[in-house]
């Protein structure tokens, strides 16, 4: 009996090696599927955050300017007509830019040069809303619901499937 060598394999079982490609290959696609599973799980969980911290420095730190309006442009798409209004707005003697997407009334209705009530954070003026009031929180709100219910779905999707694959194809 020769236990030290591997080509002494019984007469019965067929011994296969599988090519290095092909195993690179399994890898590289295994990790590409981890990822983007994790992904599409964290991404939702990022932009909630980001939404709630854009939420609470408007709402603690917002203040009421009027800036205005500097560009205008339209995209109009099949189905789909975006309306986007450019503005700036001065903030302790320096300048900030933003834009904010409208309905086509108010794209209709504002020329460059109008005022424009802006919304600013004190704290961190690159954030700010073309609106007259402070922020509703309703937005962080359905995009944290619509975070929760995307996770839940898909662990729920994953954990399944993950369950099918790991009985046994011979169980009854």
């Amino acid at each position: 009996m020769n236990l030290g060598n591997d080509s002494a394999a019984p007469p019965n079982v067929i011994k296969t090696q599988r090519p290095i490609l092909a195993v690179i290959v399994g890898i590289v696609g295994a990790s590409v599927f981890l990822l983007l599973g994790i992904g599409l799980l964290v991404l939702p969980v990022v932009i909630s955050a980001l939404e709630w911290q854009h939420w609470q420095q408007l709402d603690t730190s917002g203040l009421m300017t009027v800036g205005e309006c500097i560009d205008r442009y339209s995209m109009i798409d099949e189905g789909t007509d975006d309306y986007t209004i450019g503005y700036r707005f001065y903030h302790n003697g320096r300048e900030y830019t933003g834009f904010a997407y409208v309905s086509e009334s108010d794209y209709r209705n504002i020329a460059i040069g109008d005022p424009l009530p802006i919304f600013y954070s004190t704290e961190d003026p690159t954030i700010s809303e073309l609106r007259d009031t402070k922020p509703s929180i309703a937005a962080p709100m359905a995009i944290t619901l619509f975070a929760v219910v995307w996770v839940v779905l898909l662990s729920v999707y994953f954990f399944r499937r993950g369950k099918n694959r790991l009985k046994s194809p011979f169980a009854r």
